[in-house]
């Protein structure tokens, strides 16, 4: 039987092969800072026919409170907690004057993936258990800033999410 030794992986010995990426400790070009913040893009790949992103959402724990929420018309959305469960809320989708309405609230383990359609209205995640989750998001590459309409609510129409 022939035998190989498994290295570690780098880009210079795997560059041939394809790309790699460290969805854990992102590093590189992000949106947002503090509470939230969206590493955008750290992983590209052809799936279907569309170039396609894998991204980290680092979410700090807060309170759990709808504040925004955000839509995309031509794409659907996976979201993939690493370590930790999170809340993620959606609401149908609709016009586009999001007020809260009709919103629920669901638990996802770590490991689960959810997917939100084209149209639906969601935002980031709250961790439950730790001080901060890390969230796998694949969406087609640049779907933030070709696709995403982001509706911010009124103090009066702010949803508080309980456990």
């Amino acid at each position: 039987m022939k035998e190989i030794q498994a290295q570690v992986l780098n880009r210079d010995t795997f560059h041939k092969y394809g790309e790699f990426t460290n969805l854990l400790n992102p590093q590189g070009p992000s949106i947002g800072s503090g509470e939230v913040v969206f590493y955008r893009d750290a992983l590209t790949c052809h799936i279907g026919g569309v170039m396609t992103g894998f991204s980290t959402v680092l979410c700090q724990k807060r309170a759990m409170i709808i504040t925004e929420a955000e839509r995309h018309m031509d794409a659907t959305e996976i979201l993939i907690p690493l370590d930790d469960d999170v809340v993620v809320f959606a609401a149908a989708a609709g016009d586009d004057n999001f007020n809260g309405e009709g919103v629920e609230a669901f638990i996802v383990p770590k490991g689960y993936a959810v997917s939100f359609r084209p149209g639906v209205w969601h935002k980031a995640q709250f961790p439950i258990n730790n001080e901060q989750a890390s969230v796998v998001c694949i969406l087609p590459e640049r779907t933030y800033a070709r696709d995403c309409l982001v509706v911010k609510l009124r103090k009066s129409e702010q949803i508080l999410i309980k456990l």
